[in-house]
């Protein structure tokens, strides 16, 4: 009895120690992703405010069925970078914000993770992954930063649907949808 107790241990050990030693990758859902970082000139900044252009689509749909269409040409827009008090990750928040008629889009980055803010009619629909980890960006929501001299472009691509999140909480707080093929691209001068 002594040796298939002793003998189960081993093997029982063999396997933890397989399975800490196997590099393990977070699970992020089916809404969130790995991040790749933000290679913005922005990004080690600790606080300012600078001025741009917005261009480009947003599709958005209700949960109720109703469909709206933004279009942005040479639209103000406005990048706050918000000191982090506490430095946890990062040094600021980077703020990225248009507003035309009834619609404000907010989209923001920290560190390794972002949020998508968009208030319609008054009413403010949300996606946070600006957590405790800061590790996972929105999927769908793609992204890519150009440098030039004078200003950086960000472009950002929706190549899924994004959800939104209503101020209610429960399972039928996913209201608002960034529909596939949605293009923002902000022009920032620096």
């Amino acid at each position: 009895m002594n040796s298939f107790i002793t003998e189960a241990m081993r093997v029982l050990l063999v396997f933890f120690l397989l399975a800490i030693s196997i590099p393990l990758k977070a699970q992020y859902g089916p809404y969130a992703e790995e991040s790749k970082g933000f290679n913005s000139v922005f990004q080690k900044l600790e606080s300012g405010s600078y001025q741009g252009r917005v261009s480009g689509v947003l599709n958005i749909r209700h949960v109720n069925g109703d469909r709206y269409s933004y279009s942005f040409f040479e639209d103000s827009m406005s990048l706050k970078v918000e000191k982090d008090p506490d430095q946890v990750y990062d040094i600021s928040y980077k703020h990225y914000a248009v507003e035309k008629g009834e619609i404000k889009l907010d989209y923001t980055t920290y560190y390794n993770a972002n949020r998508l803010t968009v208030t319609l009619s008054n009413k403010t629909y949300d996606f946070n992954l600006i957590d405790g980890s800061c590790e996972a960006v929105i999927k769908g929501l793609d992204y890519i930063y150009l440098a030039e001299e004078d200003k950086e472009l960000l472009l950002i691509y929706f190549s899924g649907h994004v959800s939104l999140m209503s101020e209610k909480k429960g399972p039928k707080a996913w209201e608002l949808f960034v529909e596939k093929g949605s293009v923002l691209c902000f022009n920032i001068k620096r």
